[in-house]
């Protein structure tokens, strides 16, 4: 590892981010076929097993209504730090 073990960190806008979750999320659901309401749902009742990577889809929807929920002076602060 050149960079010593250090962590890349990006700072990207509260907007960049909900847009960029937005595009993973709708690629799920293309793939699955599905809402992503109706996966959790889904998976809550049991009728659908929470893969990693389907456990990754619900995450990444927590992450999003959690952005799009915070107002200006939220706690959230308009930025979004990512680690790549």
């Amino acid at each position: 590892m050149s960079n010593n073990g250090s962590i890349k960190v990006i700072t990207i806008s509260r907007q960049e981010a909900i847009n960029q979750l937005q595009q993973d999320i709708t690629l799920f659901e293309r793939r699955y076929e599905c809402s992503s309401d109706f996966m959790v749902a889904a998976v809550e009742n049991g009728h659908m097993k929470e893969t990693a990577e389907i456990g990754v889809w619900m995450n990444k929807c927590r992450v999003l209504a959690r952005l799009e929920g915070c107002d200006r002076r939220g706690l959230m602060t308009g930025i979004y730090r990512a680690r790549v």
